[in-house]
């Protein structure tokens, strides 16, 4: 499995599309040999429910909610999230020890995670992230020599670190959210199962990994500014 990934996301309030690249740097520095990387991902993050802040708990149920979608740094003090995201390799090789195993692997990321708001800054969380990956079926000539797609299932311990570098910063109106504007997220999800070549119908490789993490740095940009311009109070 790919073990590092750099994200490149564009965000809105409840859903988040993403699109992410390999870091050749990080995968050498790693040791990566397994299939990926998983390049030109999409997906979505859903904020399912907030826990309000001292300053919000009188608040009505609807202005909470409001609270949690346009994510007022003030009035949320955690929340809970379904992250969805999906990419492939480009079909590109597999292993590094198979250099005639060329096909598309499709990867599905869901996650449900915490995330605790420590200030207007930082908020911290984890949670539990399912991974399925799709192999293509492979061409009749190799079909022959053994190879065969196949669908793998992986479970993950994810840790998440998002930064909000201009949530410090305190503006009035239809300017206010403009502080949670832009987002710099940083993941890594240990993966303490065991994979191997022929999980993906390789029946040559000799790739084995018993425990990885798959780790993932990003920026995301959150419509949440939109919204407050639009129903500012």
């Amino acid at each position: 499995m790919k073990r590092v990934t750099l994200l490149v996301a564009a965000g809105i309030v409840a859903l988040s599309g993403i699109a992410y690249a390999d870091s050749p740097i990080l995968e050498f520095i790693e040791g990566w040999s397994g299939p990926g990387p998983y390049t030109w991902a999409k997906g979505f993050d859903i904020r399912l429910a907030c826990l309000p802040s001292r300053e919000a708990a009188e608040n009505s149920l609807r202005r909470q909610f409001w609270n949690c979608y346009t994510d007022d740094a003030s009035r949320v003090r955690g929340l809970f999230m379904f992250n969805v995201n999906w990419g492939d390799n480009g079909g590109g090789q597999l292993f590094t020890d198979d250099l005639f195993d060329r096909r598309t692997v499709k990867e599905l990321t869901l996650e449900a995670v915490y995330m605790h708001r420590v200030n207007s800054v930082v908020d911290i969380g984890g949670g539990i992230q399912w991974v399925r990956l799709t192999t293509d079926a492979p061409t009749a000539a190799a079909a022959r020599l053994g190879y065969s797609e196949a669908v793998v299932w992986r479970t993950g311990v994810p840790f998440r670190v998002t930064f909000t570098p201009l949530g410090f910063m305190h503006f009035n109106g239809r300017a206010r959210g403009v502080s949670r504007l832009v987002h710099l997220q940083y993941e890594s999800a240990y993966f303490g199962s065991s994979s191997q070549a022929s999980d993906y119908g390789n029946p040559f490789s000799r790739y084995s990994t018993k425990r990885e993490f798959q780790s993932r740095v990003g920026v995301s940009v959150d419509i949440a500014p939109l919204l407050v311009a639009i129903h500012p109070n």
